[in-house]
């Protein structure tokens, strides 16, 4: 009879601590297997080196990604290797866990300084004035990423809002808005970036309502091939003195970049906020190419 050929040592031990691991990870419920878009988000694998190690691994994911657990998922919170699980008002959410690198730029303090200054206000605005948040928000509904419906806490919204006035220059307000005052939509924006003649033009069909202020972003050149942008840079504020069809080319190169180049590619977002309560219209995105003229 044939005798069975035994394992090596290293390659019972690693297979033994890779099945104590999966164990372990299953006995904390830490292990949510989930279908997402198209594709699982977590994976498990092993390694096997010369002393045997066995090392999980994730698939990488390089940004914030928001995801729906399937039906044996739940609101979950946690980090698995190289990647973090957790939840705010936006949804269920995973990121890559990064050392964050903190350059201190001016718009980085300058942000870091507003949002202190909103979140100190909130702590002395008062219980009715919270309260009045909490009903506002309970009445406004917005939808994450995935198309979900979501309502902020008073505080979220007391923050977003106050957040977009110091935005546009204005100071902060204290009270809940109790209206719900029409601002103006962003039907018809569009930017074309005419080498031609050197320019960079903004039109939009509603006029900017002088209720209200405008706030363009973009995000600079990026390769051709790009078809999707989530950074941008806000580089002008818009009243209603400005004119559809005018020159923002100033502006532009003043905080972003020069003029791009026939064929070079730039992302814009446009939105408009209301003077007396900092509610926004929401961004209007837009993919330009420069050279190409409607």
């Amino acid at each position: 009879m044939e005798k069975t050929k035994k394992q090596p040592k290293t390659v019972t031990k690693t297979v033994s601590v890779l099945a104590r691991c999966v164990a372990m990870i299953n006995k904390a419920n830490k292990v949510v297997l989930f279908s997402t878009i198209g594709f699982f988000v977590i994976m498990s694998a092993f390694v096997v080196s010369g002393v045997g190690n066995a090392i999980f691994a994730a698939v990488g994911v390089s940004h914030a990604v928001i995801f729906t657990p399937g039906s044996m998922g739940q609101e979950f919170r946690n980090k698995i290797a190289a990647q973090v699980y957790s939840k705010n008002h936006y949804g269920q959410f995973i990121r890559q866990l990064i050392k964050p690198h903190d350059k201190k730029t001016v718009k980085q303090m300058l942000q870091r300084a507003n949002m202190t200054l909103v979140s100190q206000l909130w702590r002395t605005i008062g219980y009715d004035n919270i309260q009045a948040w909490n009903s506002k928000a309970a009445q406004i509904p917005f939808h994450n990423s995935l198309g979900h419906l979501i309502y902020l806490t008073g505080e979220a919204l007391f923050n977003k809002y106050n957040l977009n006035l110091i935005t546009i220059s204005e100071s902060p307000v204290e009270t809940a808005p109790i209206d719900d005052t029409a601002i103006s939509a962003n039907d018809g924006f569009a930017v074309v970036m005419d080498s031609g003649v050197s320019d960079i033009t903004v039109s939009f069909d509603s006029p900017i309502a002088a209720t209200e202020k405008m706030v363009l972003m973009a995000s600079g050149t990026v390769s051709s091939g790009v078809t999707y942008n989530s950074k941008y840079k806000q580089f002008a504020v818009l009243t209603n003195v400005f004119l559809t069809g005018s020159s923002v080319k100033d502006l532009y190169e003043t905080n972003i970049a020069a003029m791009p180049s026939d064929g070079q590619v730039v992302f814009f977002a446009a939105k408009r906020i209301l003077i007396s309560t900092g509610k926004d219209s929401g961004d209007t995105t837009l993919r330009v190419v420069a050279g190409l003229v409607p």
